[in-house]
């Protein structure tokens, strides 16, 4: 025998021979700015994000910056998704050098519940870099810069 559960709710069905009911739930997004992901420090790696419920787009912020008037220094800061072992799409970039600073807000198109392999790069010399990735409801309604489905 198959399990039952009884729900109360306030309507009165008439259920005439066997009928099925299903439900949709829809993901509730935050109004909020939440970060998915955030990097300041050096490093260069790759990361497996996974896109929560609901989320088909997502920002994408980098900012760099050199505080020293020598052209050697530089800072940057990239996100990249990696597919099949190679670069398919740049979600952002930016590169500086010499007294520069530089930002740049990209809106990524994604699959709700996919796990996105991104390359991450952020590296400040005498300077600083930053990138974050975020969602909310705003984003979510944001024309997109790149699709990466």
């Amino acid at each position: 025998m198959a399990n039952k559960t009884t729900v109360s709710n306030p309507y009165n069905f008439n259920v005439n021979r066997n009928t099925s009911f299903s439900t949709t739930i829809n993901a509730v997004l935050p109004d909020k700015e939440t970060v998915l992901y955030e990097a300041y420090d050096y490093t260069s790696k790759f990361i497996d994000l996974v896109i929560p419920s609901g989320v088909k787009v997502v920002k994408v912020w980098c900012f760099a910056e050199v505080i020293e008037s020598d052209d050697s220094f530089y800072a940057n800061a990239g996100v990249t998704s990696y597919l099949n072992d190679k670069y398919n799409k740049t979600w952002g970039i930016v590169d500086v050098q010499a007294n520069g600073s530089d930002s740049i807000t990209k809106y990524v198109g994604v699959t709700p519940g996919k796990t996105c392999r991104l390359s991450v790069l952020y590296r400040a010399d005498q300077g600083s870099a930053y990138l974050s990735i975020s969602y909310s409801n705003k984003i979510n309604a944001h024309a997109v810069d790149v699709e990466d489905y």
